[in-house]
């Protein structure tokens, strides 16, 4: 599903639906490492399809999940997404 949801790309409402889907199972099983993974890519994903609160959302949550988990890539990506939210909203305290 994590895969379906980077291969909509840009199509984020496409790609949501997948991710959804995914962000559900793996909650249900505790999954918490592959939740970071796919909450940093939907992250990443509505930053490049400029939808900034989606990006800052998501992209808090990744965060606060990664960084839970040492997942530094993932706090990464997630940070990133924020960032650029930020940027997008000319929020650059």
């Amino acid at each position: 599903l994590t895969a379906c949801g980077c291969i909509a790309n840009l199509d984020f409402d496409s790609a949501a639906e997948y991710f959804t889907e995914a962000i559900e199972l793996v909650r249900a099983i505790g999954d918490d490492w592959r939740l970071s993974q796919i909450l940093g890519r939907q992250a990443y994903l509505a930053a490049m399809a400029g939808d900034p609160v989606a990006a800052d959302t998501i992209g808090r949550e990744g965060s606060e999940v990664a960084g839970a988990l040492g997942d530094w890539l993932n706090e990464h990506w997630s940070r990133w997404s924020v960032g650029m939210s930020q940027m997008f909203r000319a929020d650059l305290d």
